[in-house]
């Protein structure tokens, strides 16, 4: 079926092509690393998904334009860095305009679909700005986005408590997909969650807080290292992992039964499943608390 109209990027009238909003491939790699090919979204956990959302949005031309980046994150950094947990890569320009055009999938989705109660004049002129600079340097039009900056942050398990860690913590810093708009008092920025990596699009920001993250234009490297992040952020991540863990908690007796009767029927590939590490992680920490009734996993054994 034709789904003739306006390109969102470049603006030209064409045949839109049905594009991801967080890119295919960290859905595929969340399946296949589940132990049972199923997923399930937080918006409505009592479904299987296979994927995330999609639009009509772009061109052919801008949905190869986007594909390549994508092509290149996943190969050079993504799935090396998913497959050793951790290690050093290299990356170039793509870096950049991969994180770029997602910050400005998440922010156009929220233009369109958001209502924005409570937001300010400046702030909503913030998103604004930085949804058409971000678009102009995704056409070529601008060599850099400016004040309007990317930081990309890899993460793994933790190895010791914070005061106040929900309990499904490493969970959702090993596996969770996700992506908002957010605002504090300091800060505006477009938040994507994509298995062990954390993109950040700054829109507004006061705080200076911010090391070993930011993407550069030209190249850069992927590796372990000091990672400084203003101290607000575990209270985010932290509030998104409770969120993840009270959606999953609401799932009804019979997807309940259902979720056991696949890992029972999977146990053996669940126990060498990238799924399965993140649990241990939790349950090594927090010990029975990790399967609380708030963060739900059936027994494996």
């Amino acid at each position: 079926m034709s789904h003739m109209g306006l390109c969102k990027l470049c603006g030209n009238t064409a045949d839109l092509q049905l594009s991801h909003i967080i890119p295919a491939f960290v859905f595929k790699w969340q399946r296949a690393s589940s132990g049972n090919r199923h997923l399930r979204s937080s918006d409505e956990p009592n479904a299987r998904v296979q994927d995330g959302i999609k639009k009509h949005w772009l061109c052919s031309d801008c949905e190869e334009l986007f594909s390549r980046s994508e092509r290149a994150f996943a190969t050079h950094v993504f799935h090396p860095y998913v497959d050793r947990s951790g290690g050093r890569f290299s990356y170039g320009p793509w870096m950049l305009h991969f994180c770029v055009s997602v910050s400005w999938r998440l922010i156009k989705l929220a233009l369109e679909e958001a209502t924005f109660d409570g937001w300010t004049e400046d702030e909503m002129s913030s998103v604004k700005r930085a949804e058409v600079t971000w678009r102009e340097f995704l056409l070529g039009q601008r060599a850099h986005p400016g004040e309007f900056r990317q930081h990309l942050l890899p993460t793994d398990e933790f190895s010791s408590q914070i005061p106040g860690m929900v309990p499904n913590f490493n969970r959702y810093m090993m596996r969770a997909i996700q992506m908002d708009l957010a605002r504090g008092s300091k800060s505006t920025f477009t938040f994507a969650k994509l298995g062990r990596f954390m993109l950040i699009g700054s829109i507004r920001e006061v705080s200076s807080d911010w090391s070993g993250t930011k993407v550069n234009a030209n190249e850069g490297v992927v590796a372990p290292r000091k990672y400084m992040v203003p101290g607000s952020m575990f209270g985010y991540w932290n509030h998104k992992a409770q969120a993840m863990a009270d959606a999953l908690g609401s799932v009804s007796p019979r997807q309940k039964q259902k979720i056991e009767d696949a890992f029972r029927a999977n146990i053996e590939r669940f126990s060498e499943s990238d799924a399965f590490r993140a649990m241990q992680a939790d349950v090594e920490m927090f010990g029975e608390s990790a399967f609380s009734p708030s963060t739900p996993l059936p027994p494996v054994a």
